[in-house]
């Protein structure tokens, strides 16, 4: 049984297309992933038309007018229809070659090791952020629900997480990591939120992927490797938006906790 194919909204069209158009250029807002000439597009209108289209030049990143030839697309529908209305959507499936071949995981590893306190809370790290070992500060939360769990950063603390830089997708992350102490299972999350800028208010960041630790095919956690890892997610980060991973004990014992992360981002080839 075949599935059905998801489509991903690169642009939207910002100046009406006439009826019966087979080609020529139409304006769009600013691409946000290249295209190539060759490539097909669909164009899916707000009255629930759907537009097929071969781009007939290059297009990168930043473009704000794409050429294209309707004839050349297989089907090939003969005409616009009743035209193209500002606002019509610009997509790609996402299992299409134009898309897969011009996006790209990016990595970031780091360790975090916790006294994990009996309260099984979320602990991320402190002032000096996720590259120095010891996270001590102890945020008071303990969901573990992605999309809706949430973690308290006070003002001091919110400069401790990974900023993106550009709009990506979070992947999620592999982690491997210990119980120093005893054969008790801990777990993973990252948070993703927005700081307050410059600003006094605490944030809560909700979580977008979680694990919790996994010692099969072995039999134990003390004091031995386990995997931890969600590589399940695609939330859409925006540019300047903060990551901030956190651990957190699945018991209620004060165990020493280290788990390193590997952070997985999706991005966009320029």
């Amino acid at each position: 049984m075949s599935s059905l194919v998801q489509y991903k909204e690169i642009s939207r069209v910002s100046s009406a297309v006439a009826a019966g158009a087979l080609g020529g250029i139409i304006n769009i807002n600013a691409l946000t992933i290249p295209l190539k000439s060759g490539d097909d597009i669909w164009i899916r209108t707000p009255r629930g038309e759907s537009i097929r289209f071969q781009i007939t030049g290059d297009a990168p990143i930043g473009t704000t007018a794409i050429r294209v030839d309707i004839s050349a697309s297989y089907p090939g529908i003969t005409s616009t229809l009743s035209g193209i209305p500002v606002n019509s959507a610009v997509m790609l499936p996402d299992v299409s070659t134009a898309l897969l071949a011009r996006t790209s995981y990016q990595y970031q590893t780091f360790t975090g090791s916790i006294s994990a306190g009996t309260s099984q809370n979320w602990i991320s790290g402190g002032q000096y952020g996720v590259t120095y070992h010891t996270w001590n500060r102890d945020s008071g939360d303990t969901g573990i629900t992605v999309g809706s769990s949430t973690m308290t950063i006070l003002k001091q603390y919110q400069h401790a997480g990974i900023r993106v830089p550009y709009d990506c997708t979070l992947i999620g992350f592999s982690g491997a990591g210990r119980n120093n102490n005893g054969n008790r299972q801990f777990a993973g999350g990252l948070f993703v939120g927005t700081p307050d800028w410059g600003a006094t208010g605490s944030i809560t960041p909700t979580l977008r992927a979680y694990a919790a630790a996994n010692f099969s095919p072995g039999t134990a956690y003390t004091n031995r490797p386990v995997k931890v890892e969600d590589l399940t997610r695609s939330f859409e980060i925006s540019a300047g938006d903060v990551i901030y991973p956190a651990i957190k004990s699945l018991s209620g014992t004060n165990d020493t906790i280290q788990l390193t992360f590997n952070l997985v981002l999706k991005t966009i080839k320029a």
